[in-house]
């Protein structure tokens, strides 16, 4: 009895371990930023058009996966380090040119199993085959002048051809980048010598336009003197004209004051002109200035009277 015990625990675990061989030899993983198709290793063949996102899967002994990129894919044509291929020649407005460029590409999720039959894990040759046609394509129609006027456009450009003929490959072109144009060495002189003569008439541009208004500002600042002398010469007339209106205004108070006392005076004492007013006056006056000097014995003298000073001249 103990022997069928233990002869049927070690059967169980047999079976379990070769479970669990078949489980780990049956199971695959595709990588979070890849697509994968399955692939038989006994027939040799990919026996299904499902395309697998990152994740794992149970498919069975003799299988696994071959992975393709998820993301978006950069291929560059120049002479920088880890360039699949270097800048290539082509024909542009009838002048040989080297053209370094790059291009992003992506694949078509549902395409992938026909882009395997095709082209198996090759395909990025058949892509730089199809990137040459398509640019040479597009820069046979262009001028050289295009490469730096119009750089973006031109980029464009080639962008939506690249992207046509891609998609004949079971991928999609979602960027290009001109990374450098190669020119023969008349052509890129003739091209400097362009550009000197349009910045010199640019400066000359620049250099009329700052003349002009540096002429405005001259005319503006003249005109600016002529009105602030203009406001001066009226402010100095008004505050003569305000001055001397004031001055005669004082001198009429004064001498109305004068009056006004006079005939009060004459009103309080009844004296007239006649009746020696000015002799009252007179008095009053050398009243007014106890410490004045008076000068006796000497007729029709102009006597100047300070008062407070005690002097008299």
């Amino acid at each position: 009895m103990a022997n069928k015990f233990v002869c049927g625990c070690v059967t169980t675990g047999i079976l379990l371990l070769i479970g669990l061989i078949i489980l780990f030899f049956s199971a695959g993983t595709v990588e979070p930023i890849q697509y994968g198709i399955k692939y038989n290793k006994f027939s040799k063949n990919v026996e299904s058009d499902d395309v697998y996102s990152g994740g794992w899967y149970l498919i069975g002994p003799f299988n696994s996966f071959i992975q393709f990129p998820k993301t978006q894919v950069n291929i560059d044509f120049s002479d920088l380090p880890g360039s699949k291929s270097p800048g290539f020649s082509t024909l542009t407005g009838g002048s040989t040119i080297t053209l370094h460029f790059s291009f992003q590409y992506q694949l078509i999720k549902d395409k992938i199993p026909l882009l395997y039959k095709l082209y198996a894990q090759r395909y990025e040759e058949n892509f730089m085959r199809v990137a040459r046609g398509a640019i040479s394509a597009v820069v046979s129609n262009l001028t050289i002048e295009s490469y730096f006027s119009q750089r973006q456009q031109v980029g464009e450009l080639m962008r939506q051809r690249l992207d046509s003929d891609l998609r004949d490959s079971f991928a999609t072109c979602t960027g290009v980048q001109i990374i450098r144009i190669d020119l023969p060495k008349q052509q890129d002189d003739k091209l400097v010598d362009v550009q000197v003569s349009e910045q010199l008439t640019s400066q000359r541009q620049f250099a009329q336009q700052a003349e002009a208004v540096n002429k405005n500002i001259e005319v503006d600042t003249s005109i600016s003197q002529s009105v602030i002398k203009n406001i001066e010469a009226e402010s100095r007339a008004s505050a003569i004209s305000i001055t001397s209106a004031a001055e005669a205004e004082n001198q009429k108070a004064l001498i109305q004051s004068k009056a006004t006392a006079y005939s009060s005076i004459q009103e309080i004492t009844g004296l007239t002109p006649s009746d020696n007013l000015m002799d009252f006056i007179y008095y009053t006056n050398l009243l007014n200035n106890r410490n004045s000097t008076i000068l006796v014995g000497i007729d029709d003298a102009q006597i100047s009277v300070l008062k407070g000073s005690g002097k008299g001249y």
